[in-house]
Parts: C-alpha cells; sequence; structure tokens
C-alpha cells in the first residue's frame, strides 16, 4: 500500500489516483434520465425467508443489509433489502480510482441490457477524485454526468459497504458483488478484472 495515502483509504490494488477531468458548463438534454421508482429504505426488514441463508461474505452466504439508507445526488435513499425478489449488482469505487472508471461504462451496459429482466445496479462511491475528499452530490452529478450512468449511484463516504469484503479482499477496490432474487451472494470479487464471469452470473440469476 502508499505509505503517503490516507489511513481511512481503501488499499486498492491496481488503481492509480487521476486528474479531476475538465469541468464543462454543455449540457447534453438528451443525456437526461428518469431515476428508478424507490423502495422505501427499511434497514434489516425483509420478507419472510429473505436472505435464504445465514448472512455472511462469501458465495452462499445471505446478504445483509446497508448499514444505513445511502443518498444518490437527488436525496433518494437505497438500501438492499428493498430489493427483495430481484438480481442486484452491488458495487463498490471512488472517482480517484482508475480501475473503477474504466469498468463504469461495463456495468452500464449490463444494467442497460438486463434492466428489463430484473437487474438492479447499486453503486457506491466512497470519495472523489481525490483521496480524502468524500463523494458528495455534486461529485455524484459529475460523475453520473461524464460516465452517463441511469442506475443507482450513492455516496458512501464511510465505504460502509466495505463489510461485504471477505478477509482476503479488504481493503481493494473496486467490489463486485451479485445477488440472486432469494438473497444469496452468487459473485463476490473486487480489484480490477473484466466482468465476463459477472455476466455469466447474471444471466443465470435472472
Amino acid at each position: 500500500s502508499n505509505e503517503d495515502a490516507d489511513p481511512g483509504a481503501p488499499d486498492v490494488d491496481g488503481a492509480v489516483e487521476e486528474p479531476a477531468p475538465e469541468p464543462t458548463d454543455e449540457v447534453d438534454p438528451e443525456d437526461e434520465t428518469t431515476p428508478p421508482a424507490l423502495p422505501p429504505c427499511k434497514i434489516g426488514e425483509a420478507a419472510v425467508g429473505f436472505p435464504a441463508a445465514p448472512i455472511g461474505t462469501d458465495v452462499g452466504n445471505g446478504i445483509a443489509d446497508f448499514v444505513s439508507c445511502l443518498q444518490d445526488a437527488d436525496g433518494g435513499e437505497y438500501n438492499a433489502y428493498g430489493y427483495a425478489g430481484q438480481v442486484m449488482l452491488i458495487n463498490l469505487g471512488a472517482g480517484w480510482c482508475g480501475p473503477c472508471k474504466a469498468e463504469a461504462p461495463s456495468i452500464e451496459a449490463l444494467y442497460a441490457q438486463y434492466k428489463e429482466q430484473g437487474l438492479v445496479v447499486l453503486m457506491g462511491l466512497g470519495e472523489g477524485w481525490t483521496r480524502s475528499a468524500p463523494a458528495d452530490p455534486t461529485f455524484l452529478l459529475e460523475w453520473r454526468d461524464i460516465y452517463k450512468i441511469t442506475f443507482a449511484t450513492f455516496a458512501d463516504p464511510s465505504f460502509s459497504l466495505m463489510r461485504y469484503s471477505t478477509p482476503s479482499q479488504a481493503g481493494s477496490i473496486p467490489q463486485n458483488i451479485i445477488v440472486g432474487r432469494d438473497g444469496i451472494i452468487l459473485y463476490n470479487r473486487a480489484g480490477p478484472r473484466d466482468l465476463a464471469a459477472a455476466r455469466v452470473v447474471i444471466e443465470g440469476a435472472l
């Protein structure tokens, strides 16, 4: 890990801090999207039998709910158990993380392809364009605009979604977790990688 890095920031394999993108005043009205309807954000409450296995972080375990409701740039609140019965892809990253930026278009492509079949994507960003700069609404709007994101993207400045890391993954981003309709973890991997294996898991779960 980098000795000069903020001790509270995750230790990221292969992630390189990159300069913030140049601001632009141009707005394409066709890029505006309608955010998805939000379920009630009730922590720890779920349908009977969800998740359908003891809670943990390994494949085959049940997914734990978010520690708290996480807000997007528009004030919408999200939690995991609000999507019981749907297939979820939960992603954790940061704005300064090169691999997180590189995979953002691929995650959007997965969402666009499978959302009508019941795929939900929940992306939590812990920090903005630089380390130690907590993600905030302004950053979320910039991220969403630059990468043409149409799924739920929210600030997670405490990196609370790190609770989904297995011991061998601790501190690594990006992290992707796929959860089946019954709340069972089907895929949990961290670090830079292509999403071909994730696509196979999603197709099998839908």
